[in-house]
C-alpha cells in the first residue's frame, strides 16, 4: 500500500522515512517506532487491544479535524516488533530549523508572527481535544516553503491534557520552564507558554536564550539584535519565571504584536 524511501528523521521515539502511497503516488511520511521503546499505551473503546498513546492522541486531534496545522495521521499498521504511522507529507516542505538555516539563520518579525499565529491556534485546537504536545521546537514544526503554512509534528512526548500538575518529564531540556528544572513538576498551559517564548526568541535570533539550568531559573533575557518593543514584551511575558504570571494562549493571540 505504501512504499518506503529515504530516512528523513530520527529521534528517541523512532525513525521517519519519506514514502508514497502506491495507488496514486501521494507523498507520506512513515514513522517507525520500535515496540520496545513504547512506554505509554491507551485503551480505546473501538479496539480490543491497547494502542500506543502517541497514536491515540493523534487520532484525537485529527478526528473530524478542520485544523490543517497538524500533520494528519492517515493510517497506522502494527508489524512484528514495531508500529508504523502513516502521516501526510506536504511538498515542498522543510522543518522550521532547516527552513531557518536555508535563509539567514533566523526569521524576520513578519514571518515569525505569521508562524506564531498559526502555531498558537493549532495548540488551542489540540487542547480543545484534550491533548498537550509538550515538545515544541523548530524540528517539530513543518513549513510548506511556498505558502509558509505550518504543520505541528511528533506527538511522541504528548500527553492527555489535565488541570493538575505533571511530574513526568517530557520534551527537550532547552525548552523546559524553571518549575520543571527546580521541582520536576509543571502545569500544562504555563509550560506550553514558556516553550512558545523560547521558540519565538529562537525564530527571531536563531538560538535559544538560555543554555543551562541556571539560565532558565534566572530567566534573564538579552536581545542581541534589534527586535521591536512589542515583540520583546510578548517574549518577556511568555518567559516570566513565575508560571502563574504567564499569559494564556488566548491572551497571546490578542497581544498587540500578534494582531
Amino acid at each position: 500500500m505504501f512504499s518506503k524511501g529515504e530516512l528523513i528523521g530520527h529521534g528517541g521515539y523512532g525513525s521517519v522515512y519519506a514514502g508514497y502511497r502506491k495507488s496514486d503516488h501521494f507523498p507520506v511520511a512513515l514513522k517507525v517506532v520500535d515496540l520496545k521503546r513504547i512506554k505509554m499505551w491507551a485503551k480505546m473503546s473501538e479496539f480490543d487491544e491497547p494502542i500506543p498513546l502517541e497514536i491515540a492522541l493523534l487520532r484525537q486531534v485529527c478526528r473530524n479535524s478542520t485544523c490543517k496545522g497538524i500533520a494528519q495521521l492517515l493510517d497506522y499498521v502494527e508489524l512484528p516488533g514495531a508500529y508504523v504511522m502513516v502521516l501526510e507529507r506536504p511538498q515542498p516542505c522543510l522543518d522550521l530549523f532547516n527552513y531557518m538555516q536555508q535563509g539567514q539563520g533566523y526569521l524576520e518579525e513578519a514571518t515569525a508572527k505569521h508562524m506564531m499565529q498559526q502555531l498558537v491556534r493549532v495548540l488551542l485546537h489540540c487542547h480543545s481535544r484534550g491533548v498537550v504536545h509538550r515538545d515544541l521546537k523548530p524540528e517539530n514544526i513543518l513549513v510548506e516553503t511556498t505558502t509558509r503554512r505550518i504543520r505541528l509534528l511528533d506527538f511522541g512526548s504528548a500527553s492527555v491534557l489535565k488541570e493538575g500538575q505533571y511530574t513526568d518529564i517530557a520534551g527537550t531540556p532547552e525548552y523546559f520552564p524553571p518549575e520543571t528544572v527546580q521541582r520536576g513538576e509543571y502545569f500544562a498551559i504555563p509550560a506550553t507558554v514558556w516553550s512558545l517564548g523560547i521558540l519565538l526568541f529562537q525564530m527571531l535570533w536563531g538560538d535559544v536564550p538560555f543554555y543551562n539550568q541556571d539560565g532558565i531559573v534566572k530567566g534573564t533575557l538579552y536581545f542581541p539584535r534589534g527586535i521591536s518593543r512589542e515583540c520583546r514584551h510578548l517574549i518577556r511575558l511568555c518567559l516570566t519565571v513565575n508560571p502563574k504570571d504567564r499569559p494564556t494562549l488566548e491572551q497571546i493571540l490578542v497581544h498587540p504584536w500578534m494582531l
